[in-house]
């Protein structure tokens, strides 16, 4: 069995007073699309979900005034979507006020019915810079072979803000990807990722941040599918 992958990463959509569509990456059938909507903590909701659900339970995480100056106010909303095809209708972001920016990342061979196993929020309502911040939350994952998710929101926009990711309960750690928009008061993410090979512990994220904002966080173990084996009889899982 192997742990789940991300695939592919589309292109971040900002939008200043007004909607946001962002397109899916190239994916294929059973590919699970991650939408990440980032606000100055305003309001985040689809006005057209083609098919994304809201991750339950830690999603929106949010600091700040509503629609207040970059790099103090921050939202955060994740949403999930398994694609039926591989040429899956983009979901339009409601006009939340200010602005909003938004992107699809796509992770392959997950669980086709619960792709994930944990999740956790966190935010820092302060605003930081510098090295060894604790960025994202800790998880304990319940089985093997799982692909943890750091998805960090920021007020700053420019992209290019965070370096030195780490985290010592997994192997492999890298980053996808780190940007955002200029829209509005500004903001953007970033999605780091490494695996775990058994369950367990996972530690709070790391990482050096250029410049001083607050930040909004969710840690997501995508988990494999669920494998039974027929053994005398038996179901084995």
């Amino acid at each position: 069995m192997a742990a789940p992958a991300i695939q592919a990463v589309g292109t971040g959509v900002g939008a200043s007073g007004a909607a946001g569509s962002p397109n899916w990456p190239s994916h294929v059938a059973d590919d699970w699309g991650v939408l990440l909507v980032v606000t100055a903590n305003e309001a985040i909701t689809l006005s057209t979900p083609a098919g994304f659900s809201e991750l339950a339970t830690y999603s929106p995480q949010s600091t700040g005034a509503a629609g207040g100056a970059t790099n103090a106010s921050v939202r955060l909303a994740v949403f999930l979507c398994k694609a039926t095809s591989g040429a899956m209708g983009a979901p339009t972001v409601a006009n939340p006020g200010n602005h909003s920016w938004s992107v699809i990342f796509t992770v392959r061979g997950a669980d086709l019915t619960t792709p994930y196993d944990v999740a956790n929020g966190s935010v820092e309502a302060s605003q930081v810079s510098g090295a060894g911040l604790t960025v994202a939350p800790a998880v304990v994952t319940t089985g093997v072979d799982r692909l943890v998710v750091a998805i960090v929101a920021e007020g700053q926009g420019n992209g290019n803000q965070f370096t030195t990711w780490a985290n010592a309960d997994l192997a492999g750690v890298n980053e996808s990807f780190d940007t955002g928009t200029s829209a509005g008061s500004n903001s953007g993410a970033a999605v780091a990722y490494g695996t775990k090979a058994t369950a367990g512990s996972v530690g709070a994220w790391t990482a050096t941040k250029s410049s001083a904002s607050a930040l909004a966080s969710i840690t997501i173990a995508f988990k494999p599918p669920i494998v039974t084996t027929a053994l005398a009889g038996r179901i084995r899982v």
